[in-house]
């Protein structure tokens, strides 16, 4: 069996059967497992060597690379079982309180506001995990599984052919593992306290945190403010083994009077920030007059470049595999986030609509003059506009009927 070598101990987890092709491929006599009794990570499931190779022209900045084994893949399969384990009787009540979700900005008659995306560089050290994860009430078996998980990882360098010895990884979580996101947001809880000390409101979304807060344009502290926070916020990720990524922080100024100039800088050690006209936001371009007309010229740009690439193959394909192609390369990207579109002009949107009707001819493989209403018909495709508030009572409908997720349902009173 696979698990043969896992220590059997208390508290068992339960493990989803094995696929019926792994079954068939596999011994005659082998039964699945059904129940994992392991408390600690096998030793050599944390040895999986973790390739770092350096892109051209910047020696200094590396990538991880997992290469794949089957031990990894069995490490993963602990992981995910084991993730329940952190949400259930080990944890005391309350003791886990996660930034998550999108927050509800009320923009103050009068009032600009400011937006500032900062990314980080480098991971959590594994004992100090361990240690926040003790401190925020998680004991037991839950606490023992964590801390195997985290401990007595090793690593090795591919360079040019050549591989190193094997060396000890002291920090950090494995890359494309199933608990790191979660582990990384708890290591972050502490970042809290600090960012609010200072008067702003956040929200965390992996290793990206964004601040935001309303100021008078008068204002005269408002960028000692911004100094103070983003100072004290680099001096609590050199303190948890972080580095505050310079280059990927934007500061983001949306002001309430369009006549408002906000020609300032922050310094910040030895680097200084302006303002940018645009920041991506999870993949949304927002502009300082929250227009949008960045973020569909980008996404447009993008849709016309997929639907060259299934132009160029359409005689190759089916009318159904055409029509799935365009649904997930290029409706994908038109219904993301569109919610965030409603109540723009017509004229705004409008190129969205022009790919929407570029795809529809693409699917039936029309000229570019045909009509495109009776293929939008056929395909039951709603135009832009009508996409965007369905989107928006959708997300109405799941709010007020308690099936939408928490951050949204505490925007309703």
């Amino acid at each position: 069996m696979l698990l043969s070598s896992v220590s059997l101990l208390a508290n068992p987890v339960e493990v989803p059967p094995a696929p019926s092709a792994v079954r068939r491929g596999g011994v005659p006599d082998a039964r699945p497992s059904t129940r994992v009794y392991a408390q600690d990570q096998p030793l050599c499931w944390a040895r999986c060597p973790c390739v770092v190779i350096p892109p051209s022209g910047d020696p200094t900045c590396v990538f991880f690379h997992g290469t794949a084994s089957l031990a990894i893949s069995l490490c993963l399969s602990l992981a995910e079982i084991s993730l329940p384990s952190l949400l259930r009787s080990d944890l005391n009540p309350g003791g886990l309180s996660l930034p998550q979700g999108f927050p509800y900005v009320a923009l103050p008659y009068g009032q600009s506001i400011c937006v500032i995306s900062t990314c980080y560089l480098l991971c959590a050290g594994c004992g100090s995990t361990a240690f926040t994860l003790r401190k925020m009430g998680i004991s037991g078996t839950a606490l023992q599984r964590f801390k195997s998980y985290l401990s007595d990882r090793s690593f090795r360098v591919s360079w040019r052919g050549e591989v190193s010895k094997s060396q000890q990884l002291a920090t950090g979580v494995p890359q494309g593992s199933v608990l790191g996101p979660l582990l990384f947001s708890i290591y972050m809880t502490s970042l809290g306290s600090v960012i609010q000390k200072h008067g702003f409101s956040y929200y965390c979304y992996d290793d990206d945190t964004q601040l935001y807060f309303s100021f008078q344009p008068d204002d005269p502290t408002v960028f000692a403010h911004i100094s103070a926070c983003l100072s004290d916020i680099s001096s609590w990720m050199n303190d948890h083994h972080l580095q505050l990524n310079l280059t990927k922080t934007e500061l983001l100024v949306v002001p309430a009077n369009p006549s408002f100039h906000h020609n300032f800088s922050i310094q910040l050690g030895s680097s200084t920030m302006t303002p940018s006209r645009t920041a991506r936001n999870l993949g949304v371009v927002m502009d300082h007059q929250l227009s949008f007309t960045d973020d569909i010229a980008t996404m447009t740009r993008s849709c016309r470049f997929a639907l060259y690439n299934i132009r160029k193959i359409r005689p190759f394909l089916s009318e159904q595999a055409t029509q799935l192609l365009v649904q997930a390369l290029v409706l994908s990207r038109l219904d993301y986030c569109n919610a965030l579109l409603a109540g723009l002009p017509a004229c705004t949107i409008k190129p969205l609509q022009l790919i929407q009707n570029a795809a529809a001819r693409v699917v039936f493989n029309e000229s570019k003059t045909a009509h495109v209403t009776p293929l939008l018909i056929r395909l039951r495709w709603l135009p832009v506009a009508a996409r965007i508030k369905f989107k928006v009572l959708m997300l109405a409908y799941k709010t007020t009927t308690g099936t939408a997720p928490t951050y949204q349902r505490s925007l309703v009173q």
